[in-house]
Parts: structure tokens; sequence; C-alpha cells
């Protein structure tokens, strides 16, 4: 992951504290795209929310903070995708970097990670 996620000290404490009793490389959650999409079937059975409406949600979020010049547009496909149409650095050389905190620090995606709601 090449994606700095900036939020308050305490958040980010309680992510990586869950995150520490987890197996590597084991899904952030077990939940599959059809379970959510029931989920959000049951609580809002008005609308019609899919598994992908969270990342529509954080598209047009991100999208407006392009807009409105708090990021760079091209941090929005960064954000969604981890790689935008004309990627700061190849694949073929982020894979030659081995410090990937500094890789996420150097990509700037902090600048709009910290613009989506937690909560």
């Amino acid at each position: 992951m090449v994606v700095l996620v900036k939020d308050s000290v305490q958040n980010v404490q309680e992510f990586l504290e869950w995150t520490s009793h987890r197996a590597p490389r084991t899904p952030i959650t077990p939940w599959t795209t059809e379970r959510l999409a029931a989920f959000f079937k049951h609580l809002f059975p008005n609308r019609r929310l899919r598994a992908h409406s969270v990342k529509r949600g954080a598209a047009n979020i991100l999208i407006k903070s392009a807009a409105d010049g708090l990021i760079p547009t091209e941090l929005v496909a960064q954000i969604l995708k981890h790689i935008g149409a004309a990627p700061l650095l190849p694949d073929t050389t982020i894979r030659y970097i081995e410090d990937r905190v500094a890789l996420a620090r150097a990509n700037k995606s902090g600048l709009a990670t910290a613009l989506i709601p937690t909560s």
C-alpha cells in the first residue's frame, strides 16, 4: 500500500492496536460484497446502497476537495485505485522502495485521507 492515512492520533492508535492482533495479509473484513449490500439494505431499506456506495461517497468528497483546490486532482484516483493516470512513480520504481511509509508520505496521499470523515 502506498497510501498514508491521516486521522486523529487516537483513531490511528486504535486501528494499529486492532491490526496488531491480525495475521499478516488478513482481509480487514471477512464480509463479502453481497453481505455488505444486504447489511446496507437492512439499515436503509428505502435506499439502493451497494458495497461501492462507500467508495462512491469517498470519491465525491475527494473530487469536491480537488475542485476547491484542497488537494491535487491526481490524488482522487490515487486514493481510490492506489494509482493515478500519471503515477508519481511508476510501478517499476516503487517495487525497489523498501520504506513504504516514506513512499506514502512522499506521495501526499495523507492530504486526501484527512478529508474523508471517519464517522
